[in-house]
């Protein structure tokens, strides 16, 4: 994982105890007046959040957390883009100095 810092949801939270069982990965707890006000302030269509181990227990014992996945695409997709169309351009374009096809007189074929 990256050292990017986190950010976590405000009314969001996750819940793993020792005694929690071993079907259950984690118990999601929304406060929904603290939530609500998150999702009104987000300015992206959509808040991605993730389910965490922490290395370490808390005070309580849980292990788990909620984080806001804030990972930004739009410049990998750009740059994947760009490589598409350098592909495309180098697929399509003449060759660079291509080899002169070698003529023969008739004469001096051998068969």
């Amino acid at each position: 994982m990256s050292d990017k810092k986190l950010t976590y949801p405000k009314g969001i939270y996750a819940n793993r105890y020792p005694d929690t069982p071993s079907f259950v990965f984690a118990n999601i707890k929304i406060d929904c007046a603290r939530a609500i006000q998150e999702l009104q302030s987000c300015d992206q269509p959509y808040l991605l959040l993730q389910v965490l181990r922490s290395r370490e227990p808390d005070d309580k014992g849980n292990v788990a957390f909620v984080a806001i996945d804030d990972f930004k695409m739009e410049g990998q997709r750009q740059r994947a883009a760009k490589g598409i169309d350098q592909a495309k351009a180098a697929v399509t374009a003449p060759p660079k100095n291509r080899p002169v096809e070698a003529t023969f007189p008739e004469d001096d074929i051998p068969f």
